[in-house]
């Protein structure tokens, strides 16, 4: 054991020595072999080899050791990069035992081979860069990674691929391995298209590479503003349905996703926005419509963007909903529909079809229906009031076309299955409407906002025009005629329709109602149409220069018929009636299939007229089963031979009749003829739908038009295409005027007028030779000759051979056979043929070759050729031996083409180049190939143009020779003609004959069906007599009742209407008599409404008659049969025994109540009736009779409740209980009548102290209504002596209105009546007289008294008018209005007319004593129908009108004394004024001044009367001519003033002119004062009238004469050579005075006369006016005081005769205090009497100057002394003969004189007197 150990010990010495460090380049080879060294033998010798697999590294299982051998191999992958050196832990172990080992470790050092790509760090790259970085900018750094080393880890990058490789580049980084920088190749935009981007990225080292995705994303950066586009909001609301806050969010956005944006909303009280959100809420609740505009603004910071926000808020109705309809719109979608310019286009283009507004277009619904076809649901009113939708959609309709033009768009009326299956009753008429069934849905663009309503299709049941209810029971059941209305005038004939009426016009008249006459002075506008110009000639209108040609049109120039080619379609918007209707119209074609007219729904209910097989047929449905009728398909019954024909179709009780032309047709198809030229389809219904109220397909219901030239199918496919013409187009006689084709739908060519019947013989190109005659036919014209139907040439006189004269051919084997020799193609053949038969072949022609040959053939009446394997059919009308036909063949090498007539032709394609004509032959020709029977004549054969003669003929004749089957004696019946028809014969029954064998028309059963036949000298020979309820040619039809609708009175045709209102109860059909309203059974109508029947216990039944009495039985007496027919006496209950009862008022009924017996001077008190509650009095009186009963305590529920509410409910809540109240009227009396009016005080003053934004008026349009309208009510029983408590309310609140409207853009006018009131808010936009209705639809009831009021110098007015007020004295409408003007108003009143006169007062209301004045008004118009009042300013106007016959002028009432006692005093200071003058007797102008003061008194009398007088308008003209006298004398007495003063400055006039002053003072004055008498008429002092100028002109005239006088003493005062003249006579101050007198009488006139025109209270006015005349009055007073105050110190009054003295010697002499030169001073008795005093008030001055004596020379005693006084101023008749502007000359005012001798002599000495004392060597006088 011991030497094991040590062996061992120094055996794993020896095993030591085994450790190697080897470097692995390999795998799975041997690198080296471990070995170790055992010095034993034998098995302890024998080493093992191991790997220590305890050791804990990982690299031990890459290699295995053999055990034996010690080779170390490696058995796994070794990776460098995993381990770069590992060491082994190995050991040796021998075999001994015991085992001695030994260990050791081996070391590998890997060596780097390049066996690793380079790795990035992540699988992918996101990288970012901002917007607009510039080109190179680096986006990001990449870094890669290769385990490798050395040189095997370097890395290189490149941009391997991906769509946007080309956008980026890419840097290494020199310094780093393995990073690399992303760079851009372009500037990025965030808001572009693409704004993230991909490539590749490849790291490489070596051959070895990866890649990684690189992802670049542009980052936003705040470079855009935000956008925001005007935007639409329509939020519509459905009456009161809770309100949705929440709109939707402004629609803006910002291309910046990284912005932050703020919403900003214009202040408004409607709407409002989050500032962060954007979300548009709805500040309140609104119950109006509106149409406003809010700016909005969105900010991102850095930049702000505004737009325009329109709100269209639609409270809508429910009524709209029950007229609303649905359109629908093609190439449509809902997004595209909901843009600004597509919807306001839309309803500008809807409002085109009548005189609507744009706002009147109500959007209420839009749905997708495909996908690009949407459904719009809308509802249209018309002033407020709802279009009928029936109405709307046949305004759609007629101008559909134009709507889409305008629209751009497809248009189409909807009409679903919900009226499909006749769901109504009776003959009600099923209409689709809407019906609301949720919550709103909104739809959201970037420039709209819809909140529309969510609503289902339904249906409602109405009653259609032409019919009505025969009883109470309202069911449809009763045609009605519709002629009720009795509107045909000029002794026009009304012929009913269905749904209409026509008025048939005797000669010279047409109209709607016959009313305009075709002779005339004068074109009627709207006579000529289509452009035409409308001419007089011989008083009658003609229209001229009309576009339309011959059949085309009329004598009005409309269009009457329409070409159709085969691929047309037109659309005429007339639709048929559902019970009862005739069409007719013309047609003209040669086609032998086509749908002429459709109307309806193959579906469903349809009409189909069309041809088939050349023949009519009628088709029709109701709904259900299909019925037709086809004609007989005869000859005669073809229609495509081109010439016109009438189709007639008549529709009534479920069958369809149509007729051809002039057909009898009842006749017709009762004999059943033959060929009949009428048929009828009928509809059998089941036995349940003899059932009305049960639902089956009774009526034709088809509302999409008339459709003709074809059916119209699918995707505008045209099913079964027309090619013809229609004319003359008719529906119950209404025309259809094709002139309006462009407006109307139409699907491919449709022509105006009939192109192939036009007048081609007309046409420049139609014209044919002069030998020739020419003939219209389809499609052309031919030009006919004797022996020829048609030829290109002149006329021969007679064919040469017999061979062109013709053959006849009638026999079985008669032929003609012709073989003209040498002909080869190219060549021509022509002749002409007649023939009786539909089926034969015309010719044939044989070639050389005969594999070919032509044939010519008729196949049942059309016209076809053959050749080789081809036929065709030659387009022309149906063959008849009516005409000869001309057949011209043209064989050319590739084509044969035929034509007829040279009008139809056909050509095809046959190749006959190098073929021979060998014959052509007509019959049976013997030896030919094609042979066949021929019956009928040719002629003019020819080839080439060239006769031919025949070869070979049998059995025919020369020449065409028919028999006459006429000469046939009793070929026809005896009632009968024998027409002609070539070959053939018609027999034609004589008038009142029908029949195949012409029996007489009446003795044919059933011919007038249930009437009686009468022949007659009519067209048919024959008429029928109806019966009652029958009517039609035939008695076939049912008759309308001829009988006043309901809801009308009178006689048949003379209807009126019911006005029943019935709030009061009355029942809607009025007396049939009378008109008068009814009640419901066991009511009576009374003033207020009507009223339950009283039947007491005497009547024989609870039935009262209309007046309420009831029919008594016994001794009962009285309305209700309660009493006696003594006062004293009861009835007694049980035997109707009347009964004395001594002391008491007996028992009776009254006021519904049971009053009991009562002892007499006792007030009983009962209860109300039931109903009510409170008590009622009655008294019975002393005499034993009792008292009126005294319910006024008596209140309804409703009142009760209400008065207990007042101050708990809103205001809205209050004001429906007074409305749903006050409906019933009969109920608003007493207690009830008083609380009502307290209730609506109450509302009017919450109204009026709400703030704006709160007023209930701008959120709810009805509130106005019902206040309005509950407050006509109450006021019409408002007591008199309280009534001005509600007018003040009225007006206040019509304050509260105008205000609200003033400050509250979007409020539109309104307007509110009944029969109690009317009040409206209106625009003065279109004229300023009221009521005007442009802007709203008159609602007042019929019988509402007519007034008028003008208003002006405003453009908004609130009015209202109550048309029986109930105020005392109030007989005339009241009206108030509310309007921001200073401008008087001017009403107009009704007046009865009357045997005496009424004395009309014009009145207004004062709010202050709440009582009618007259002040600020005044009559100004009169006569025996109206008056015309004019109020100074705003306010309530009535007028009271009295009886006083002798009356002639009312003074209004004066209140207030301070006006009249200023008045008084000026007054008392004239008078004081003419006494002052009248007291100095030495004054010479007495007569002026008192003239002067006197007029002036009296012109303060009148002005201060003029506007407080009403006067009858008879003597308006004598007032007007006293205002007129008393307004100018003044300013004539002025001017006689001022004219003395330039009299004594002229001629030295000392004294007035007596006869001057008459003149121009009294006389001049009554001329204008008469004239104004004769010329005005009305009392109104407006500039318009003329009054006011024959008051301001002569004022005017007299005005300027005075200026004139003043003028030229002034001028003279000016001058320095006459200062001492002007300063002794003192002119200015003269002058002055006049001056100032003249102004104040002017200022006293003018406000005397016009101040009431100015914006002044009434009060405030008068005293102003008084204080005028009283200053005026004032100055006058002075002005007399200073004359009489003045004293004189002139001791020599005879100065001017004293010639030493000079001027300035003489002036020393005046006083110096005011004396007047007017003062006549004493004269000495011996001196020549010169008055000093010669200048009228001209005072000297105070001061005296030196005399300046001159010696006395002989010049001066030879100055002649010819005149007394020295002549200054030129005398008034030179003035006048010479002008005025003789006196203002060398422009210096000079003035004028006569030359006398003395100024000869001053010229010649310079000798001058003291009054001559100036040398005028440059004088301002003319010296002439």
């Amino acid at each position: 054991m011991v030497s094991r150990r040590t062996s061992t010990k120094s055996e794993s010495n020896r095993y030591s020595s085994v450790g190697k460090t080897l470097v692995i380049m390999m795998i799975h080879i041997l690198w080296t072999e471990v070995s170790a060294i055992d010095a034993d033998i034998g098995p302890n010798g024998i080493v093992d080899y191991f790997l220590n697999e305890s050791s804990s590294s990982p690299a031990i299982q890459l290699f295995r050791l053999d055990r034996t051998s010690g080779t170390l191999r490696v058995s796994s992958k070794l990776d460098r990069e995993q381990f770069a050196v590992i060491v082994l832990p190995i050991f040796a172990r021998d075999r001994g035992t015991p085992s001695l080992s030994a260990s050791s470790e081996i070391t590998l050092t890997l060596s780097d081979v390049n066996d690793n790509a380079p790795s990035f760090e992540q699988m992918s790259y996101d990288l970012y860069i901002a917007e607009n970085a510039p080109i190179g900018s680096t986006v990001g750094t990449i870094v890669a990674k290769d385990a490798d080393e050395g040189d095997n880890s370097d890395i290189s990058f490149r941009i391997f691929g991906g769509a946007d490789a080309k956008l980026f580049d890419i840097e290494e980084d020199a310094e780093q391995n393995g990073v690399v920088r992303i760079l851009t190749r372009a500037e990025f935009d965030y808001e572009a298209k693409a704004n993230k981007f991909f490539f590749e990225l490849q790291a490489s080292s070596g051959q070895l590479s990866s890649t990684v995705p690189v992802r670049i994303h542009v980052s936003d950066v705040n470079d855009n503003k935000p956008v925001l586009k005007d935007f639409v909001i329509l939020m519509n609301r459905f009456d009161n349905v809770p309100m949705a806050r929440q709109i939707g969010f402004i629609p803006a956005f910002d291309p910046d996703q990284n912005a932050t944006l703020e919403y900003f909303l214009e202040e408004n009280d409607l709407i409002e926005a989050e500032k962060y959100t954007g979300k548009i809420l709805v500040k309140q609740e609104w119950k109006r419509n509106m149409d406003v505009t809010f700016k909005t603004c969105v900010s991102d910071g850095a930049n702000t963007e505004c737009s325009m926000c329109r709100f269209i808020h639609v409270l809508v109705e429910p009524d709209w909903l029950g007229e609303s309809f649905t359109l629908s719109l093609a190439r449509m979608t809902v997004d595209d529909f909901w843009d600004p310019m597509v919807f306001q286009r839309f309803r500008d283009a809807m409002s085109t079809l009548s005189n609507w507004k744009p706002s009147d277009i109500h959007i209420i619904g839009v749905k997708q229906h495909l996908d690009d076809v949407i459904h719009i649901n809308l509802a249209i009113t018309d002033h407020g009031r709802v279009v009928r939708g029936w109405r709307a959609i046949e305004l759609v309709k007629e101008s559909i076309k134009k709507l889409e033009k305008m629209t751009l768009l497809q248009v189409e009326v909807i009409r679903d299955e919900s009226c499909a299956n006749e769901p109504c009753s009776h003959m009600a008429k099923c209409r689709q409407t809407q019906k609301f069934v949720g919550e709103m849905k909104a739809h959201e663009t970037d420039n709209f906002i819809a909140r529309t309503l969510n609503t289902v299709n339904t249906f409602v049941c109405e009653c259609p025009s032409g019919f009505t209810s025969s009883d109470s029971r309202g069911e449809c059941d009763t045609r009605l005629d519709e002629c009720y209305r009795g509107r045909c005038s000029n002794n026009s004939t009304c012929v009913a329709y269905e749904n209409t009426y026509r008025c048939e016009c005797k000669t010279g008249w047409i109209g709607r109602h016959c009313e305009i006459s075709i002779h005339a002075l004068t074109c009627v506008p709207g006579y000529c149409m289509s452009d035409s110009l409308c001419e007089l000639e011989g008083n009658r209108m003609k229209c001229r220069h009309c576009k339309y040609k011959g059949e085309d049109t009329d004598d009005r120039c409309r269009l009457r018929s329409v070409s159709f080619e085969g691929e047309g379609l037109l659309n005429v918007n007339l639709d048929l009636p559902r019970t009862q209707w005739t069409m007719k119209f013309r047609i003209s074609t040669i086609a032998h299939n086509g749908v002429l007219v459709f109307t309806g729904d193959k579906r469903s209910d349809y009409v189909e007229i069309s041809i088939v097989d050349r023949v009519l047929k009628v088709q029709f449905s109701l709904g259900g089963e299909k019925v037709d009728a086809k004609m007989e398909n005869d000859v005669e019954n073809r229609v495509n031979d081109g010439e016109w024909h009438t189709v007639t179709v008549e529709y009534s009780n479920k069958q369809i009749t149509m007729s051809l032309d002039d057909c009898e047709t009842h006749p017709s198809i009762l004999l059943n003829s033959s060929p009949n030229c009428a048929v009828r389809a009928k509809l059998n219904f089941e036995k349940k739908c003899e059932d009305p109220t049960v639902p089956c397909y009774r009526y034709l219901d088809v509302s999409n038009g008339l459709f003709l030239g074809g059916r119209p199918g699918t995707s505008k496919q045209i099913e079964k295409p027309f090619s013809g013409c229609i004319s003359d187009l008719s529906v119950d006689n209404e025309e259809v005027d094709f002139s309006t084709i462009k407006e109307m739908h139409k699907v491919g060519q449709v022509n105006e007028g009939c192109r192939q019947r036009r007048d081609f013989c007309s046409t420049t190109e139609g014209q044919c030779t002069s030998t020739s005659k020419c003939t219209n036919r389809w499609g052309g014209r031919i030009c006919s000759c004797p022996q020829a139907v048609h030829s290109t040439g002149e006329c021969v006189g007679s064919l040469g051979t017999q061979d062109l004269r013709g053959q006849s051919l009638f026999e079985e084997e008669s032929f003609v056979l012709y073989q003209p020799g040498q002909v080869s193609v190219p060549f021509e053949i022509s002749f002409e043929f007649r023939s009786s038969r539909a089926d034969m072949q015309v010719f044939a022609l044989e070639f050389t070759q005969r594999n070919v040959h032509y044939n010519l053939e008729i196949d049942d009446g059309t016209l076809k050729y053959n050749i080789g394997d081809s036929s065709i059919e030659i387009p022309s009308p149906e063959v008849s031996s009516k005409h000869w036909m001309n057949v011209v063949v043209k064989f050319e090498a590739d084509s044969v083409a035929t034509s007829i007539n040279g009008i139809y032709s056909a050509e095809v394609k046959a190749s006959i180049a190098d073929m021979n004509l060998e014959s052509l032959y007509f019959g049976i020709a013997p030896g030919t190939g094609h042979p066949s029977r021929f019956e009928g004549c040719i002629r003019n054969v020819m080839v080439d143009g060239r006769a031919i003669s025949v070869k070979k003929k049998g059995k025919t004749r020369a020449g065409c020779v028919v028999p006459n089957r006429c000469s046939v004696d009793s070929i026809c019946p005896t009632e009968s003609t024998c027409h002609r028809a070539w070959n053939k014969h018609k027999c034609k029954c004589h008038k009142s004959f029908v029949g195949d064998t012409c029996l007489p028309v009446c003795s044919v059963a059933n011919v007038c069906s249930s009437g009686t036949c009468v022949a007659s000298n009519t067209t048919a020979g024959y008429e029928c007599i109806c019966p009652t309820g029958k009517t039609g040619k035939n008695c076939q039809l049912e008759a309308p009742k001829q009988i006043c609708p309901s809801g009308w009175w009178g006689t048949f045709p003379r209807c009126r209407r019911c006005s029943c209102s019935q709030t009061k109860g009355y029942e809607t059909q009025c007396d049939k008599k009378t008109g008068a309203c009814m009640c419901k059974k066991s009511h009576f109508s009374t003033m207020n409404g009507c009223v339950k029947c009283e039947c007491g216990f005497g009547a024989e039944s609870t039935e009262c008659s209309s007046d309420g009495y009831c029919k008594c039985n016994g001794d009962a007496v009285g309305r209700r049969c309660d009493r006696c027919s003594r006062y004293d006496h009861q009835l007694d209950s049980k035997t109707l025994k009347c009964r004395l009862v001594a002391g008491k008022c007996p028992s009776e009924i009254e006021y519904s109540i049971q009053w009991p017996t009562s002892q007499k001077g006792s007030t009983v008190r009962q209860s109300c009736p039931s109903g009510e509650s409170g008590l009622a009095t009655r008294k019975c009186l002393e005499s034993g009779r009792w008292s009126d009963v005294n319910s006024w305590n008596c209140t309804r529920p409703e009142y009760s409740i209400m008065v207990n509410k007042f101050d708990i409910l809103e205001p809205a809540k209050l004001l429906t209980m007074v409305s749903n109240a006050t409906n019933t009227e009969s109920s608003i009396r007493g207690r009830n009548q008083q609380i009502a009016a307290e209730a609506l005080s109450r509302l009017v003053d919450h109204e009026q102290s709400m703030p704006l934004k709160g007023r209930a008026h701008i959120k709810d349009m009805k509130f106005t209504e019902k206040l309005i309208e509950s407050l006509g009510r109450v006021m019409s029983e408002q007591p008199a002596d309280e009534y001005s408590t509600l007018i003040s309310k009225l007006w206040s609140y019509a304050e509260t209105v105008a205000e609200t409207h003033e400050l509250v853009t979007f409020l539109s006018p309104f307007f509110i009546a009944n029969e109690h009131i009317v009040f409206a808010s209106d625009k003065l936009d279109f004229g300023n007289i009221l009521p005007k209705f442009n802007n709203f639809v008159d609602l007042r009831p019929s019988g509402f008294p007519r007034i008028r009021a003008i208003v002006i110098g405003t453009t908004q007015v609130v009015y209202s008018i109550i048309p029986y007020p109930r105020c005392d004295r109030c007989e005339n409408p009241m009206i108030s209005i509310v309007a921001n003007t200073s401008d008087p108003i001017i009403v107009e009143y009704e007046i009865e007319e009357d045997d005496g006169w009424k004395y009309p007062e014009c009145v207004r209301f004062d709010e202050k004593s709440g009582t009618w004045t007259t002040r600020g008004a005044s009559l100004i118009g009169l006569n025996l129908t109206h008056a015309a009042c004019e109020y100074n300013r705003i306010g309530v106007f009535t007028m009271f009108v009295n009886d006083q016959s002798s009356s002639i002028v009312r003074v209004a009432q004066i209140e207030d004394m301070t006006s009249p006692a200023i008045a008084g005093v000026a007054l008392f200071l004239c008078f004081l004024s003419i006494l002052l003058t009248l007291s100095r007797k030495s004054l010479k102008t007495h007569s002026v001044r008192i003239g002067f003061i006197l007029f002036f008194a009296i012109n303060i009398l009148n002005l201060f009367f003029v506007h407080k007088t009403a006067i009858n308008q008879a003597y308006c003209p004598v007032r007007n001519a006293m205002l007129s006298f008393t307004s100018f004398a003044p300013f004539a007495w002025l001017f006689l003033y001022g004219l003395y003063i330039y009299r004594m400055l002229a001629d030295g006039s000392s004294s007035p002119s007596v006869t001057t002053s008459l003149l121009v003072g009294i006389v001049f004055p009554c001329v204008i004062s008469c004239t104004t008498f004769f010329f005005t008429d009305n009392c109104s002092l407006s500039p318009n009238l003329w009054l006011f100028w024959f008051i301001v002109l002569p004022i005017g005239l007299f005005l300027l004469l005075s200026f004139y006088a003043a003028a030229t003493s002034v001028l003279v005062s000016l001058h320095k050579k006459y200062d001492v003249f002007v300063a002794k006579y003192n002119v200015k101050r003269a002058v002055f005075q006049h001056f100032i007198l003249t102004l104040f009488t002017l200022g006293m006139t003018l406000s005397g006369l016009f101040a009431n025109q100015l914006p002044l209270q009434v009060e405030i006015m008068e005293i102003s006016q008084s204080i005028v005349y009283l200053i005026a009055s004032l100055v006058i007073f002075f002005w007399c005081v200073c004359d009489i105050t003045s004293k004189s110190s002139d001791s020599n009054p005879n100065m001017w005769l004293d010639t030493q003295k000079s001027v300035m010697a003489e002036s020393t002499i005046a006083d110096p205090q005011c004396s007047s030169p007017l003062l006549s001073p004493q004269h000495h008795h011996n001196e020549e009497a010169v008055d000093p005093d010669w200048m009228p008030d001209v005072i000297p001055n105070n001061h005296h100057l030196s005399t300046i004596n001159e010696p006395d020379t002989p010049r001066r005693q030879l100055q002649p002394q010819s005149r007394d006084v020295i002549n200054i101023l030129s005398s008034p008749d030179q003035i006048l003969n010479e002008g005025i502007g003789h006196v203002y000359r060398n422009n210096m005012g000079s003035l004028p004189r006569l030359r006398s001798a003395q100024d000869e002599a001053d010229d010649a000495y310079y000798t001058y007197t003291a009054s001559r004392r100036y040398k005028n060597t440059t004088s301002t006088f003319n010296r002439e």
